[in-house]
């Protein structure tokens, strides 16, 4: 039986889970807090606001790969149709925006399959994807494509967790360089809130070490946080 894993950029994951809480409130832990939320209009050159408020409102639709995998449309997780889908979504969010060929999606998903029913399968996902997030306000959709190849929509509002929080902690730490220890703690606390747990798809050494990588980074997240805690006599 031919080995039915995803290898992309280095990459390799399973086929994903079915999603079927459509309706759920699962997507309320990505409400934050008003009180951690920038004041003064502060702005930081390494993130953007939106960066920092991952709602409805900033992130039309949010593919999380932390924890268990989703796809939130506003704040609750649209119903993703057959495994090969939900493994195209991961394919293209671990690129976090990057262009994947069409020949690599074809040969990681329908290993051993002619071409032009792969592209007919392909298709067809993309279809049903197109469909899943009809009536959102993206602009082009989910996911898009340029020439021979694909890439998630990010310029129209996708987010994708993984980058969020590698951003979110990269400019908490340069602002924490800087000696604005309040907005770092702000990136920091929100990164700890997108983080909801380790990244689970994939089962290769390259995913691995990126699921070590975000763990290491998260932990070393909450050690910063809690010096700060500590210094300030706060023992909660």
């Amino acid at each position: 039986m031919a080995d039915s894993r995803a290898v992309v950029g280095g990459l390799n994951i399973g086929q994903g889970k079915q999603v079927s809480t459509e309706g759920s409130s699962a997507g309320s832990m990505f409400r934050p807090s008003s009180s951690i939320l920038p004041k003064g209009g502060r702005t930081n050159p390494g993130i953007e606001e939106k960066d920092l408020e991952a709602s409805e409102n900033k992130w039309p639709i949010l593919v999380c790969l932390l924890g268990d995998f989703c796809i939130l449309k506003g704040n609750y997780p649209l119903m993703l149709h057959g495994d090969k889908t939900a493994t195209l979504v991961q394919l293209l969010a671990l690129r976090k925006g990057k262009i994947v060929s069409r020949e690599a999606l074809l040969d990681t998903l329908w290993p051993g399959r002619t071409t032009a029913l792969a592209g007919q399968s392909l298709n067809s996902l993309i279809y049903s994807l197109r469909k899943t997030v009809e009536g959102s306000v993206l602009e082009g959709g989910l996911i898009l494509q340029q020439g021979g190849a694909y890439r998630l929509n990010t310029s129209a509002g996708v987010g994708v967790d993984i980058a969020l929080f590698d951003n979110l902690v990269q400019s908490g730490h340069q602002a924490r360089a800087a000696g604005e220890i309040s907005f770092s703690n702000t990136c920091f606390i929100q990164a700890i809130r997108l983080y909801r747990g380790d990244l689970r798809i994939g089962s290769d050494i390259n995913c691995a070490i990126e699921r070590e990588r975000l763990r290491a980074s998260f932990l070393t997240v909450l050690a910063q946080m809690a010096d700060t805690s500590f210094a300030a006599g706060d023992y909660a």
